[in-house]
């Protein structure tokens, strides 16, 4: 027998021969004898296993503890990713909201363009896309740059494929 068994056999007896002494005195009575041996059971069960119930608790709370450290980290991290996203994003609806429609030459064009694609690819790049999703997003561009660039028979033909690009993704979207 262990150590905390032979304490709860020595505490179990004790007790018994205490709260015994007690009711033959008559200092308690029946209800109280009872109330006494139940509690004295109770605690007779508790001392061999309070260890091993102390050791199971640290245990479990350094593994909580840790488990709760390592999800604070990452919320931290997806936080300040999420901070630079936004101020990409932010920055690409700014500049494309300052581009749109404004009246210019060939360089206001040129250069509103560039800025962008150049917020565009940031963005991107914050968000790891593949090369696939990137040639998603731009896949206006291209076909607007492909209407451009067709030689003038084909360019009514090429406008009308552009429009019906944007009538089709226009209504997936909704």
């Amino acid at each position: 027998m262990r150590a905390p068994g032979i304490v709860a056999t020595v505490v179990g007896a004790a007790g018994v021969a205490v709260f015994t002494a007690l009711l033959i005195a008559e200092k308690i009575g029946t209800a109280g004898y009872v109330s006494l041996l139940s509690l004295l059971v109770l605690t007779c069960l508790v001392i061999p296993v309070l260890e091993r119930l102390k050791t199971l608790d640290v245990k479990n709370l350094k593994v909580t503890l840790e488990k709760i450290e390592s999800v604070k980290k990452e919320i931290y991290a997806k936080e300040s990713d999420l901070r630079k996203t936004s101020l990409l994003l932010a920055e690409l609806i700014a500049a494309n909201t300052t581009v749109t429609g404004i009246w210019g030459n060939s360089d206001t064009k040129k250069y509103s363009d560039a800025l962008v694609r150049t917020k565009i690819m940031h963005l991107a790049k914050q968000l790891g896309l593949t090369p696939n999703e990137l040639a998603e997003i731009f896949k206006y561009e291209k076909a607007l740059s492909e209407v451009h660039a067709a030689p003038k028979e084909e360019h009514d033909r090429r406008w009308g494929e552009f429009v019906q690009l944007l009538k089709r993704e226009s209504e997936s979207s909704s």
